[in-house]
């Protein structure tokens, strides 16, 4: 075992004492196993039943704390695992059995160490290594790591190709990992040599839907995408045909931080361009989207609707159509925008240029400070 150090010194055993401790180990290990299982079924949390496998000295990983090796342990470990009584072979199936055991009582992931080790162990019997590999390969499988599993089978079928269970838990794998048409190859193989026929074609006939279903969804999502890049292209061509400048503007997918996630788009309707605008009231730090607006509304449609109730952030009551004046800055100067304007007047301008194929408009109390500071800063 990992752990034990060789450096301590250990009992010599006969091989009257070597006998006896089997004939005990395995009495008291299949005890064991069972007062776990009886107290799984008393539903026991698995994190406790887990360190209580691992603290069994069949399965000790490490001494404890003090180093000390007790008598079972020092035995144990030269009965299973010194590599000086045992060949590769037995080494390795002995790590087999720590799986196995492991694996009653599903704790996968030390399943998986075990059969691991049993592999590192480089037995030249091709069998016991395919039987690792295909036990591995169940561990993973419970613990839906199920590309390891796949990789685990096929490993198990290159040292056995008749591996009967081994294509069957490459059938089960496929079907998870949507590799239809090869679980559907190994159902056709194991038709014929398993005996169960019948529940082969059913998972046949199962792995067929499957595939039916996969591709109708595949071909749905080329047509949705192919209906998005069409409506993108006939946006982008409208944008251009109105001279309008963009920049950082992918229509197919826009964030915009100043709306804090995907806009809606971009779009158009009977031939007109409507967009996600935002503004922005830099007294209170403040942002608002009008979620769809008109190329051919003006601001005062707009805003006389922003204003209709007042905003919560708006203590002083001081925003309304009338006392309000609009800015959009290029990449020198603020300009400002008369509310009788319409938008497609003022994106169309040389000085506007739309970022992140979302408009965004500077609102400011008339005369205020904050609209002082603001104009002073250029």
């Amino acid at each position: 075992m990992e752990g034990v150090s060789n450096e301590i010194t250990k009992k010599e055993w006969t091989d009257e004492e070597r006998r006896e401790l089997e004939t005990k180990l395995d009495r008291e290990l299949d005890d064991f196993i069972a007062g776990l299982r009886k107290r799984d079924a008393e539903v026991v949390p698995p994190d406790q039943l887990a360190e209580e496998l691992t603290n069994h000295p069949f399965f000790l990983k490490k001494l404890p704390e003090d180093g000390s090796v007790p008598p079972l342990v020092d035995g144990l470990q030269q009965l299973k695992y010194s590599e000086h009584e045992n060949t590769t072979e037995e080494l390795a199936l002995a790590h087999k059995d720590d799986g196995n055991q492991a694996f009653k009582v599903a704790n996968y992931r030390l399943a998986v160490m075990s059969y691991t080790e049993g592999i590192a162990k480089k037995s030249t019997d091709k069998h016991i290594n395919a039987t690792l590999y295909n036990n591995r390969a169940a561990a993973h499988f419970r613990l839906k790591n199920y590309r390891s599993c796949y990789n685990d089978c096929k490993k198990a079928l290159e040292m056995d190709p008749q591996y009967t269970k081994a294509i069957v838990r490459l059938a089960d794998v496929c079907m998870e990992l949507e590799l239809f048409d090869e679980c559907i190859a190994h159902c056709k193989v194991l038709e014929g040599v398993t005996g169960k026929a019948k529940e082969f074609r059913e998972m046949t006939q199962k792995a067929l839907k499957k595939k039916n279903e996969k591709s109708r969804n595949e071909r749905k999502k080329i047509f949705q995408r192919k209906k998005v890049e069409s409506a993108v292209s006939s946006v982008e061509n409208a944008i251009k045909e109105r001279g309008i400048t963009m920049r950082n503007s992918e229509l197919a997918n826009v964030e915009n931080p100043l709306m804090g996630g995907p806009v809606s788009g971009v779009h158009l309707e009977d031939g007109k361009l409507v967009w996600p605008v935002v503004l922005l009231y830099p007294e209170y730090s403040m942002t608002e989207v009008i979620q769809n607006f008109h190329e051919d509304s003006t601001f005062e449609e707009q805003l006389s609707e922003v204003f209709a109730d007042r905003p919560e952030w708006d203590v002083e009551r001081k925003y309304n159509l009338n006392s309000i004046r609009v800015y959009y800055e290029d990449d020198s100067k603020p300009h400002e925008v008369k509310i009788k304007s319409t938008l497609k007047s003022v994106i169309t301008r040389k000085t506007y240029i739309v970022e992140a194929a979302t408009p965004a408009f500077i609102i400011f109390v008339k005369d205020s400070s904050a609209e002082r500071r603001f104009l002073d800063k250029d």
